[in-house]
């Protein structure tokens, strides 16, 4: 399958951090309550990266906070959607999860990428997920709003990444007002969380159709808690599986 865009290293990678190695990506499934295979997603492996600050080469797990021009990167999108729709690589029915940071909803290049690669899963069977981060909270906005109305028009679906349904969260205004289609949580520790939790989950499926995916079950209980809210739409984590190296995958940024 040809390239969805040609990108230039020049404008999609900050100086500082231009000598960045090949893209690795992984994988990692989430389950359905019963356990059953519902959709897959793909992520960023900072532990198999390296990144060229000056004249040392220095982790990007340690940098990851400070990453955002990268992740944020027409370069980055290209690369990650180019191993995503590879047509040698098998995808399972259901729904691709993608990692995309604020800033990226505002460029209308990076729009254009998606757009076009919900498309071709579409053709095959898939649906894509756009899962926006929770860094950059510095990005709202009309100009956000518009990216987030852009996708959804496109048919894309939109998920909001670790929302903290405990403490509050800044993004209530925007999931109140129905810009995400998912929301993920991390798992409760105990059990007054949990009791949050299946209010926070009936809320959003009753006022919004919205579905819960719940992240990091690490547990057997967790697991067994979990599947006692039957407004769930999705587990994750490592009960089920652990990531997946994707094959071969290795997506040059330049």
């Amino acid at each position: 399958m040809p390239r969805l865009v040609s990108s230039n290293p020049a404008l999609s990678l900050p100086p500082a951090l231009s000598g960045i190695t090949p893209l690795y990506l992984r994988h990692q499934e989430i389950r359905s309550r019963t356990g059953g295979p519902l959709a897959t997603e793909v992520l960023i492996d900072f532990d198999r990266m390296t990144v060229a600050h000056g004249d040392h080469w220095i982790r990007p797990d340690i940098l990851q906070a400070y990453c955002g021009d990268v992740l944020s990167s027409v370069g980055y999108l290209s690369s990650m959607l180019d191993q995503v729709l590879r047509p040698d690589i098998v995808l399972p029915a259901g729904k691709v999860f993608i990692n995309l940071e604020r800033s990226s909803v505002t460029q209308r290049a990076c729009l254009k990428l998606v757009i076009s690669a919900a498309e071709h899963l579409r053709e095959r069977g898939c649906e894509l997920v756009v899962e926006l981060t929770e860094r950059e909270m510095q990005c709202r906005g009309l100009e956000y709003l518009k990216g987030l109305q852009a996708l959804k028009q496109a048919g894309v679906a939109l998920a909001v990444d670790d929302y903290d349904f405990l403490a509050g969260d800044e993004r209530q205004v925007e999931l109140s007002a129905g810009c995400y289609d998912i929301v993920k949580v991390l798992c409760p520790v105990d059990h007054a969380q949990w009791e949050e939790l299946r209010w926070f989950c009936r809320d959003q499926a009753q006022a919004a159709a919205r579905g819960v995916v719940i992240e990091c079950v690490e547990h057997s209980w967790e697991y067994n808690n979990a599947k006692t809210l039957p407004h769930v739409f999705g587990l994750q984590g490592y009960h089920f599986s652990r990531p997946v190296h994707w094959p071969e995958a290795r997506a040059n940024l330049h």
